[in-house]
């Protein structure tokens, strides 16, 4: 009763001054909040499940991934909302969503949450200090003292599973377990794990573990402020102004040089550049032709496409073209059609793509130029003629002339310059 006025009530735990003292843990001597002393001890402590091998931090945690995974857990209706979720979430869902002193709306920007830690996470972390438990090596902040040691982990330059096939390293178990069912047990579909079929809380439609959280993003569309392009996560929404409208957003993005290559790259995209030319696990040879591919992903599609069975479902009956699913296939397939079906509201006028009426509508309709130069302001109507534009301020000519070598910084100077070998 004490504990639940002063933390409710009273401004918190953490300026209460019994709950504040500092103790010792007795396991690695560190000192933490009296408050949070059983919490921390819980991470010495590993409840490995006796199914899967999955590592969890305390009896309660492992007795819900056996109930959610391992067992047919009986679903119960919620009286308030009517969502449907297993008997042993009831409390805590209640607690979350129909909390009768928690208020949906952040005092600060009145940003509205569902969830009641969600409102109080971004509170500390957006509107606060980030969290009282920091980094030593690089000074960031995190909401948990188990966020923290996870974070740690990339710092730590002997990662704890080693992959015993390839010698690919990982900071995290699950990661781990994932690598080894997909590249070295037959992939995800196959694995009792991650084949698991479980359903959308949203749509209730069933898939298997492994496509749960990238489903659920299908469910929210992060749009674009300029373009109205929607994006599936926030973060893929922040690259993407970033990246394309570099003039309307509110921070800039600095650009590192690749100490491999020494290709500019933007700072958020050089793990990825990073991951995708210069991996030392992966080589970029494909082992049935011998063929060398640029990067990870063409050697996927390569294998898949001329060496696998990826499209030989959907082939366009017209020249015979393979498609990844039955919607590239369609859209493939209006290339060979006059049929315009795609009509402007405002003006009548019809076009073949969706995509060009998006652009028609945004341009001339809208008045909107979303594609403005950072450097000197210049407008253009696409994302291409941009990139070619920077090519001009960067200082770098990719555009490369298949007769003679020379390189140009824009795809319109190349194409004049091939015009002078067509005469010859």
């Amino acid at each position: 009763m004490g504990r639940h006025v002063i933390k409710e009530h009273e401004g918190g735990l953490e300026i209460d001054p019994d709950f504040s003292k500092e103790v010792e843990c007795k396991v690695c001597g560190k000192k933490v909040p009296k408050f949070r002393q059983l919490s921390h001890q819980r991470l010495h402590k590993n409840f490995p499940c006796t199914v899967c091998g999955k590592i969890l931090k305390s009896y309660e945690a492992r007795k819900k991934h056996n109930l959610a995974f391992h067992q047919e857990t009986k679903e119960v209706q919620c009286e308030l909302c009517g969502k449907v979720v297993a008997e042993f979430n009831m409390k805590s869902h209640h607690f979350e969503f129909h909390n009768p002193t928690f208020d949906p709306t952040c005092p600060v920007c009145h940003k509205v949450f569902k969830r009641r830690s969600s409102a109080m996470k971004h509170q500390r972390a957006v509107h606060g200090d980030g969290g009282e438990f920091v980094c030593s090596t690089c000074g960031k902040r995190c909401l948990s003292e188990s966020r923290l040691k996870t974070h740690e982990d990339v710092h730590k330059e002997v990662k704890q599973n080693v992959c015993q096939t390839c010698g690919k390293s990982f900071t995290s178990s699950y990661n781990f377990r994932k690598h080894v069912a997909r590249d070295h047990e037959g992939g995800l579909a196959v694995h009792p794990e991650f084949s698991k079929e479980v359903e959308c809380d949203i749509c209730h439609k069933v898939v298997p573990f492994y496509q749960l959280y990238s489903h659920r993003r299908g469910h929210k569309g992060y749009p674009c402020g300029v373009c109205d392009k929607v994006l599936r996560t926030s973060g893929n929404r922040t690259q993407h102004m970033a990246r394309v409208h570099a003039a309307f957003h509110h921070k800039s993005v600095d650009r590192v040089e690749c100490e491999v290559c020494g290709k500019s790259v933007r700072q958020f995209d050089l793990k990825s550049h990073m991951t995708t030319y210069h991996d030392p696990h992966c080589s970029l040879k494909c082992p049935e032709c011998d063929k060398t591919l640029a990067n990870k992903a063409s050697l996927k599609r390569h294998r898949d496409f001329v060496h696998g069975d990826a499209g030989s479902n959907f082939v366009c009956s017209h020249c015979g073209r393979k498609c990844w699913s039955q919607a590239m296939l369609r859209q493939h397939e209006e290339s060979h059609s006059d049929l315009k079906r795609h009509v402007c509201d405002s003006c009548g006028k019809a076009f073949k793509y969706k995509d060009q009426l998006t652009r028609h509508v945004t341009l001339d309709h809208k008045g909107m130029n979303p594609y403005k130069c950072p450097k000197c302001g210049k407008v253009y109507r696409t994302p291409l003629r941009l990139k070619d534009h920077m090519n001009l301020h960067l200082e770098i000519k990719p555009c490369i002339c298949a007769v003679c070598g020379q390189a140009f910084a824009t795809r319109s100077r190349l194409d004049t310059h091939r015009k002078k070998h067509r005469k010859e």
